[in-house]
């Protein structure tokens, strides 16, 4: 039976947003192809006998996710073999509802230090050079953080690897567009309180296989813990599994920093970065139309449909500490 997501390819295409990067997977269907050359790196700087090292067959750079297609393919259709499906599903959707170029803002009227952003976000020289130095402040966690999280790799026993590394900043043209956002849509009244509100201008994600995914996130969490860091939030998105899978948690450094931390499995991390990405770029966007906004949705919950739950995941419960005003 054909659903919304199988006619991606027949709809009439309608307007769509700044041109979004291709990215295709190998023609495989394994995922771990697309995201050997970052593990590969990662695993180069681990030492002998550690749980992830290349010398170890379950992460071995060079290897496939051949020994593991039993596990993976249980269901009546597995995540590998979808892979391809999924691929031909994006390029049809791109195809029939194209790119348009994106269009630079018109500054020439605008003050002298003052930002412009996409889709006119707008800040105002004053607010702009606040906005600087918030950004600066929730960059400044980030060497300890980093290297805590690399000794947590190292040391922990369940082979969780730290991904995307060289992205842990977000850029500042979008965490501008963040700031001033909030201002205009949460009514904040200057660029400080909007940035109080950001948390993941500092990320890292562990990847990490699902069979060791559970024990993982508690092992890396009590090392957290040990070292100062307190937990303020958890939400486990497995549980609800619509539009995206992993474990997103929000930590404060002993001196007050903040960053975000992620739980992947290496097939829930292809998901993210390679098939959803793009579908996620373009909803962000406010000229994406309604008939095409809703065939990115489905697309999505398609995808990670198809994502094996790791074992045991339902033992992880969603988690906020209140500040004491609330």
């Amino acid at each position: 039976m054909r659903g919304r997501i199988d006619r991606l390819a027949d709809d009439q295409p309608g307007d769509a947003s700044r041109t979004v990067p291709e990215v295709r997977a190998d023609r495989s269907g394994h995922p771990d192809h697309a995201i050997r050359s970052e593990l590969a790196r990662r695993l180069a700087e681990l030492p002998p006998g550690h749980p992830s090292s290349a010398g170890d067959e379950k992460w071995r750079a060079g290897s496939s996710l051949d020994s593991e297609r039993g596990r993976i393919d249980a269901g009546e259709r597995g995540f590998c073999s979808q892979v391809s499906r999924f691929e031909d599903l994006w390029q049809a959707h791109i195809t029939r509802w194209p790119d348009k170029p994106s269009k630079e803002p018109d500054r020439r009227d605008d003050p002298p230090g003052s930002w412009r952003g996409a889709c006119d976000r707008y800040l105002s020289p004053d607010d702009n050079a606040v906005a600087d130095k918030q950004i600066a402040l929730l960059r400044e966690p980030e060497p300890a953080v980093t290297r805590l999280l690399k000794q947590i790799e190292l040391e922990n026993p369940h082979g969780a690897l730290l991904v995307g590394v060289d992205h842990r900043l977000k850029g500042e043209e979008r965490l501008k567009e963040k700031i001033a956002d909030k201002m205009s849509l949460k009514g904040l009244l200057n660029p400080a309180e909007a940035a109080a509100e950001i948390n993941d201008a500092v990320r890292y994600t562990f990847c990490v296989r699902a069979d060791e995914y559970v024990a993982a996130h508690g092992s890396v969490g009590r090392q957290l813990e040990s070292a100062g860091y307190r937990n303020t939030y958890e939400k486990n998105h497995w549980l609800e599994g619509a539009n995206y899978n992993g474990i997103n948690t929000r930590w404060t450094t002993p001196d007050g920093g903040v960053f975000e931390l992620q739980f992947h499995t290496r097939e829930s991390f292809y998901a993210k970065e390679q098939l959803t990405h793009p579908p996620y770029q373009r909803l962000r966007q406010q000229t994406t139309t309604p008939p095409e906004r809703a065939e990115l949705l489905a697309f999505q919950r398609e995808v990670w449909a198809a994502v094996p739950r790791p074992p045991g995941i339902a033992q992880i419960p969603d988690f906020l500490l209140r500040r004491r005003d609330d």
